[in-house]
This record gives C-alpha cells, structure tokens and sequence, in this order.
C-alpha cells in the first residue's frame, strides 16, 4: 500500500467526549474525512445538546434528547389506525429507554425479528416553521415522522412498504452504533407533539436492531463560519470486488476546475476514478490518501474554504464531488457512480440542496 501525504491535511475524527458528544471533531487546517463506522470496538455516546462544550448546535433548543423513553412495539403487531399520527393512542406499547434493540449497549434489550414502531411525545412552547436536526442511530433501516408527516428515512424504501419489507442493506461494523445526522423542514404545533419511528432489519432475526435519536430545533443561519462539512454514504452497485471500493471526494468550481481534493481512499486503485483523475490530474496533493474502503460507510467530509495554494476561495458557486468504483473502471469497466453536490459561497450559513441518487444516501452538506 502507497501512503502519500505531501501537505498536512487532517483528519475528521468522530469524536467520544464524556457528556454525550457523537460529533465531527476537525483538526489542522486542510480538508478532511473519517468512516462514521470506521472504529473497531465500543459505542458511541449520545449527540450533544445545543450550546455545550463538545460541539453540540450553537442555538436552538432540543426537543428530544438522546437516550430518552420511547414507548415501542414489534412491527408484526398489530396496529388500528395511523401509528405515526399525534391522536393515535399508544397507551398499551411497552415502554423503555434508548438506546433500544439487541446490540450490546442497548438500555432496553429488544429482539423483534423484523423491526420496531416507537413513538416519543413532546412539547412546543408556540407553533413553528422550523428546520429540524436528527441524530439517528439506526440498524439496519429507519423512517422518522413528526405528527404523522414523514420527516427523513435512511437505508429504508419510501411508503407504502409492505408488512415484511426488509432495509435495503445490512449495516456492518459499527455502522448501526453510530449517530447519522439528518434535517428536515417541519411544522411544530403548540402543545403535544409526536416523533414516531419506523425501524427494521435487513435479514429477518439477524443481530443489527438498533435505535436511538435526538431531535433538534436547528438555527442553521447562526452556524460558525469558516468551513463546509458534509457526510454521505455509499451504496454500492455489486461490482467486480464489492463492497471493497476505492473512493474520493473533492471541490471543483461551478463549470469546472479543481478547487481541492479532500480525501482519497484508493492505494494502489486511484487508477480507478476516471471522473476524479480527468479534473485533478491524479494530484492528491492537499488530501489523505488511505486504503481502499472494505465497506460502505458513512462518510463525513469537511473543506476550510482554502484552495490547493492554500488561498481563500472566493464567494461563487461551486460544486463537492464525490465518486466510487467497485470495479477495474479503465479496463473495460464502466466508470464509477459519481454524486455532484452544488452550492454557493457567500450567502451566509445554509444546508445545500441534496440531490437524489441511487448510489449515494443520507446527505447532508452544512455550507458556511
């Protein structure tokens, strides 16, 4: 394996802080990355609250905390009505604390061959237009409503699913222990509302049934200045050596022209990533070039602003690019999928729109 690192970038460290504090943690002043489901051994604590010292949202407020009380049932009971609506009565589900499932941290130890219902009540001091924050632990695949209108889902099909759908794909390693973050734009109402969930495995009485969530309030206009972050995660497409990957991230401007390369996972691969190679000439100068990917985990990607010269980039449109290949893609191989996510500089602190695409989920891009 070539390791190549010819200016320091850092790395982007999910970091493990003691009063909660599942964050990005970035180092040094270059672009960086970590796998979310990259660590070998342990869980992961609760997400921060907001305007604490480990990271957590700078404004806002937390409607519900990480670790909080759910009343739940088995997905294979039956249910009379919208379970997800804020009227529907849930007074017979059992109740316990997440996280919730058969890992080996789980407060409340749960074996649901299929899945899991939960639903988690809470107040608003007004009614509200607002952008809400989740914070998702889930194995293997969840859809997350609020008063009975969906909010987000990861690694699940869109309603209506059958009975016995499963996830779309197992989750390995740590994957299911790990906090994804999602947003969503809701409506809160004055009073009582309802959070309801939707959880299920990918292989029927598999281990893997995992869950837990935090749910913000989220003043994405007050976030800091000074860097983009952004977390994504790979699908893969069954190729030649799948899930092994090499994979790469970088920033062009809009139009064309590399701006950075943040990270490469590649080794003796890069080859490989005909999209990348054709804009950047193989430089991976500013980037940490690592091994080829065993699995497709979550990905989280942050950029300082600076281009490879080390100058500021300047306000305008620009695009973060994000390929993969599974297969030998200049050997006769058809090139790798490739996820291209525009945005703007200079207009403030905003979430970029995130397109749909089949090979690439859970999007979130933070642009300062």
């Amino acid at each position: 394996m070539r390791m190549q690192l010819i200016r320091r970038a850092s790395l982007c460290l999910l970091a493990c802080t003691p009063a909660g504090g599942a964050r990005f943690e970035f180092t040094g002043t270059g672009g960086g990355t970590t796998e979310l489901g990259d660590s070998s051994s342990g869980s992961e604590p609760p997400p921060p609250g907001p305007g604490d010292d480990t990271g957590g949202p700078a404004s806002g407020a937390t409607l519900v905390p990480a670790h909080a009380s759910w009343r739940y049932t088995d997905l294979q009971a039956p249910v009379a009505g919208d379970w997800t609506a804020l009227d529907f009565d849930d007074a017979t589900w059992l109740e316990g604390q997440a996280p919730i499932g058969d890992e080996a941290d789980a407060a409340t130890p749960v074996s649901a061959p299929l899945g899991l219902r939960l639903r988690r009540r809470f107040t608003s001091a007004a009614a509200a237009e607002t952008t809400l924050r989740i914070f998702l632990r889930r194995g293997d695949g969840a859809a997350v409503h609020l008063n009975g209108t969906p909010l987000v889902r990861s690694n699940l099909a869109p309603d209506p699913r059958p009975a016995d759908a499963r996830a779309e794909v197992d989750l390995t390693g740590n994957e299911p222990l790990r906090y994804v973050q999602l947003a969503a734009p809701a409506t809160l109402l004055a009073g009582d509302n309802v959070v309801a969930v939707e959880v299920r495995r990918s292989t029927p009485g598999a281990p893997g049934l995992h869950f837990d969530l935090q749910l913000d309030m989220w003043d994405v206009a007050a976030e800091p200045a000074g860097e983009l972050t952004a977390q994504v995660r790979t699908i893969g497409y069954g190729g030649e050596y799948a899930d092994d990957n090499a994979a790469v991230a970088w920033i062009e401007r809009d139009g064309g022209g590399l701006v950075r390369t943040l990270a490469v996972w590649a080794d003796v691969r890069r080859e490989h990533l005909i999209r990348w190679r054709a804009a950047s000439g193989d430089e991976a100068a500013d980037a940490m070039t690592a091994a080829t990917r065993r699995s497709h985990a979550t990905l989280g990607l942050r950029w300082d602003l600076r281009d490879l010269q080390g100058q500021p980039a300047p306000p305008g449109d620009y695009r973060l690019l994000v390929e993969f290949t599974e297969d030998n893609s200049n050997k006769g191989a058809p090139a790798g999928p490739v996820l291209e996510l525009p945005f703007s500089l200079g207009g403030g602190p905003h979430l970029a729109t995130t397109p749909s695409h089949p090979n690439f989920s859970d999007l979130l891009v933070v642009v300062p």
